[in-house]
């Protein structure tokens, strides 16, 4: 688990959406929708593709060929906004996800403006 997880999960317990998790089997992260809109996710949490939740989505820019994604929540240190080529994300299980990019990756990757 990253260290963004760790930091994150008390969060996601307090407000109640680990509750699901503790009795439920976890979603499954392997097979993307076809079509996936990025403008229906800004606002919504976003995961990695290990299902780990990663941040948000922030906006959509370029006519759509970019996404701005905010690393991390309220609570995590460093958070920053990241500029990811739409095309790495996808919809699964419900849940705007990153192909490719990991927690890690995202948080390493250069802020932009």
């Amino acid at each position: 688990m990253t260290t963004f997880a760790h930091k994150t999960a008390a969060l996601v317990f307090a407000t109640g959406l680990g509750a699901a998790a503790l009795g439920a089997a976890a979603p499954a992260f392997a097979q993307p929708a076809a079509e996936f809109d990025p403008q229906s996710a800004v606002g919504h949490w976003l995961y990695d593709s290990n299902g780990e939740l990663v941040g948000s989505v922030y906006a959509v820019a370029d006519g759509g060929r970019t996404v701005i994604v905010q690393y991390g929540t309220y609570l995590t240190p460093g958070r920053h906004l990241v500029a990811v080529p739409s095309a790495d994300l996808a919809e699964v299980a419900g849940h705007a996800t990153l192909r490719t990019m990991t927690a890690d990756a995202l948080a390493a990757a250069p802020a932009t403006n």
